[in-house]
């Protein structure tokens, strides 16, 4: 859809939490941890940040103790992850670190990923990269034995991405192995995202690691 509208309904409705509910009520919090994440996902990487900063300025006690708990520090997390913000995604990690082994999932019990594959992806930004690959592995493990295959296709390029970022060459053929299983898991299950992400980084490997369009090419997000 138009991303300038998308950013304009949006904020409207954000607006409405705003007039009618307290600043301070774990309501309003909920929304902007959603609202980041679909900015980000408009493509708003600008407007993503700033709310992203609106959510962490309290640090941990911004995101209120209730069934929404995990849900918020998971999107914020995703946020924090795909904006490549080193101190935010550290904080994160230690805020998420405890629920390690569980799902992220909504109050109305829809199941987004493992919190596993949060750290992992939070790890990576951190430049831990060790760490990284472990968590990633393990939330890789949950989502095949769950047989959430949306989350298998994920977790294959958050693996990628995380060798990617290590920067080894001998990373590159492992690195364009996930990234081809996530695109060809995620064609047949209708994940555009994830496709067009993958095919982006086999593409930068077309030339060897290093390759012509390495340096130029830009993740879509």
């Amino acid at each position: 859809g138009d991303p300038v509208k998308a950013d304009t309904n949006l904020r409207e409705a954000l607006s409405i939490y705003d007039a009618l509910i307290a600043p301070d009520s774990p309501l309003v919090a909920v929304a902007r941890s959603y609202l980041a994440a679909a900015l980000l996902q408009a493509g708003l990487r600008d407007e993503a940040r700033e709310e992203l900063e609106r959510l962490t300025a309290r640090g941990q006690a911004g995101f209120p103790r209730d069934s929404s708990h995990i849900v918020m520090l998971g999107l914020t997390a995703y946020v924090a992850s795909e904006l490549e913000d080193r101190q935010r995604a550290s904080d994160l990690f230690e805020w998420l670190e405890p629920y390690s082994g569980r799902w992220i999932v909504s109050p109305g019990a829809f199941a987004l990923w493992p919190v596993q594959r949060s750290l992992g992806r939070l790890a990576t930004v951190a430049g831990d990269f060790e760490l990284a690959l472990e968590q990633i592995a393990a939330a890789r493990k949950q989502s095949q034995s769950a047989r959430a295959l949306p989350c298998v296709a994920l977790t294959r390029l958050d693996q990628a991405r995380a060798l990617r970022a290590r920067g080894r060459e001998d990373d590159s053929e492992q690195i364009v192995a996930l990234a081809r299983e996530a695109r060809e898991l995620a064609q047949e299950i209708g994940m555009g995202l994830v496709v067009d992400q993958a095919t982006l980084i086999e593409a930068a490997f077309d030339n060897g690691p290093g390759g012509a369009g390495v340096e130029n090419l830009e993740v879509t997000r």
